[in-house]
């Protein structure tokens, strides 16, 4: 029991600098907490404004989510792909020459769906 008792003193200590530049200071009371000021960072005001702009001219976050208000709040509209018609393709005849995952299924479709030939690797 006081192992335990020390060691989530040490956490507390070692949690409460993490606090100090998040913004939100823990007090004692009906509130709760407090907030203040948030140390500078590396941006200018100009290059944060251009950022905010941007993403007012497009809002979807860079995990493809967009804010369209309201009751729904948020939209996923998916992240745009990378890969270029080219890899595409090959990545599909590569499929078609091995269609076994890399978790050692191979799709076969219908009710079955998948069937199990191990990997390539002999991990299982």
């Amino acid at each position: 029991m006081k192992r335990i008792l020390w060691l989530t003193a040490i956490l507390a200590t070692l949690a409460v600098p993490a606090m100090a530049t998040s913004g939100y200071t823990p007090a004692a009371g009906e509130a709760g907490f407090t907030t203040h000021a948030m140390p500078a960072s590396g941006k200018t005001r100009e290059q944060v404004q251009r950022e905010l702009l941007a993403w007012r001219a497009n809002p979807v976050t860079s995990d493809g989510w967009r804010q369209v208000g309201g009751e729904v709040g948020w939209v996923f509209v998916g992240v745009p792909s990378r890969a270029s018609r080219s890899d595409v393709l090959a990545d599909l005849a590569r499929w078609q020459r091995n269609p076994v995952g890399a978790d050692g299924w191979m799709e076969i479709g219908g009710e079955g769906g998948g069937f199990y030939v191990g990997r390539s690797d002999g991990r299982r």
